[in-house]
């Protein structure tokens, strides 16, 4: 009996040194694994798909605001183009691509903060890289058509 009481309380004095040797999780490390692939968060869906179709939809608004702007300019309403000049397409080109980037920028910045309260954090940087392929999308058609005039 005192062999294995000895035993036991031996092992249990290597197992506690061997675990003092290693950093110690945070709740959220041990509450789910990276390589795990079961990321089912209705919300954070929800959210993050309204977040992406509401920051895709202002990009919108700016590019029409922007065509607007162009438009009614004193400088282009004798051209036979609403993008006239080299400011009114620096304009139509830049404002839109400038709001899907922070767009993209805010959910990353969301994925690392779902990331760290243990979250489903793969959600938020899927929208980041819709944003942002939109985003290349947006300055490559519309870069190349301006290229072109």
């Amino acid at each position: 009996m005192t062999r294995e009481s000895d035993r036991s309380a031996w092992s249990r004095s290597i197992e506690d040194d061997e675990l003092a040797d290693k950093p110690r999780e945070s709740r959220a490390m041990r509450s789910r694994n990276d390589v795990e692939k079961s990321w089912h968060d209705r919300g954070s869906f929800r959210h993050a798909v309204a977040f992406t179709f509401a920051d895709i939809a202002a990009a919108l608004i700016a590019l029409i605001a922007a065509l607007i702007w162009a438009s009614n300019r004193a400088a282009c309403a004798q051209a036979d183009s609403v993008l006239c000049d080299g400011s009114a397409r620096t304009v139509v080109l830049f404002l839109p691509a400038l709001v899907l980037l922070i767009g993209g920028l805010i959910a990353f910045g969301k994925t690392y903060l779902v990331w760290r309260n243990g979250g489903a954090w793969p959600i938020w940087q899927g929208a980041g890289w819709v944003m942002f392929v939109c985003l290349l999308l947006f300055l490559g058609v519309g870069g190349g058509v301006l290229a072109q005039r």
